[in-house]
């Protein structure tokens, strides 16, 4: 569902007034893998607005999990909730708390709904990649893997792919038992690299550009890694599931440029891009292999100066 809201700001010595307005979107679709088997659609992805700020999640589905079509939907309900109610009370965001007590509010959502409908740990296995953002900026928080894209009212589009080692993503319900389980499983050393962040950026004239990469130990990831959000000068922040990264016949780049190439920004703006690219992709006989899904957030300001 397309949202919109509006942030209001006044700078004393410049005597300008900015006004703020977000719009978010959301979709997912079916991998071809999932299609032809027979099953779900295990990705989601969800969009809305508090107040004056907005929100971005996607939640990915273990595969080889339980009933993690469900499992996804829950988490990613749940953190929008914990979204929510963070900023009703808190109506700041911070790098260094949101996160954490964001995800306090999650695990207690995800621990409750999953006992009301009797859902064990292995139905609960996702992924999940969230944006927060209001006037004074804004964050993205990712727990698994995936893709984080953000673009510049300058044109510059910035994006950020995660990968876990042995394609063993951190899943947050696995705090249940402290990452335990999941800590033993990638060798029992929290300070050997399990994770790898690569950034890269694409330009005006089309062209990509590796700027860094970065290896991240297994203790951080399970911590979560967070990036800043400047919101002043933001166009776009966007999270991608992993499946942006299986899209037979394109590079994963190329797939994240197309999918935040919105004609029209109302609506459902981010539906309508993936369903076109999808399309496009399939003339050629390709297509998603895996399930993909994307959440967004467009920032646009106005301002008139007294």
């Amino acid at each position: 569902m397309n949202n919109r809201a509006s942030s209001l700001f006044t700078s004393k010595k410049h005597k300008v007034e900015i006004m703020k307005k977000f719009t978010t979107d959301a979709h997912f679709h079916i991998g071809q893998a999932h299609l032809t088997g027979g099953t779900v659609c295990q990705d989601y992805a969800l969009s809305g607005i508090c107040g004056t700020a907005a929100y971005a999640v996607v939640s990915d589905g273990c595969s080889t999990g339980g009933n993690t079509d469900v499992g996804a939907r829950i988490l990613a309900l749940a953190t929008a909730k914990a979204i929510c109610e963070y900023w009703h009370t808190r109506q700041l965001i911070s790098c260094e708390t949101t996160p954490l007590e964001i995800g306090v509010h999650q695990q207690v959502i995800l621990s409750g709904a999953r006992d009301m409908l009797g859902l064990v740990q292995s139905d609960m296995l996702a992924t999940c990649l969230f944006a927060c953002v209001c006037l004074g900026g804004g964050l993205v928080h990712v727990k698994g893997d995936g893709v984080v894209a953000h673009t510049l009212t300058n044109g510059s589009l910035r994006m950020i792919r995660f990968e876990w080692a042995n394609n063993a993503p951190l899943y947050p319900p696995y705090g249940s038992d402290h990452y335990a389980e999941f800590v033993r499983f990638h060798g029992g050393d929290l300070t050997a690299t399990k994770l790898t962040k690569e950034v890269w950026e694409y330009d005006a004239d089309g062209a990509f550009t590796k700027i860094g990469s970065e290896d991240i130990s297994l203790g951080a990831g399970i911590r979560g890694v967070t990036i800043p959000v400047e919101t002043s000068q933001l166009d776009c922040v966007a999270v991608f599931s992993d499946g942006v990264t299986q899209v037979d016949g394109m590079d994963w780049k190329d797939v994240v440029v197309d999918l935040l190439a919105f004609k029209m920004k109302a609506g459902r703006f981010a539906a309508r891009r993936m369903a076109r690219v999808i399309k496009e992709v399939q003339k050629i006989g390709k297509g998603p292999l895996d399930d993909i899904a994307y959440a967004v957030v467009l920032g646009e300001s106005m301002s008139e100066e007294e």
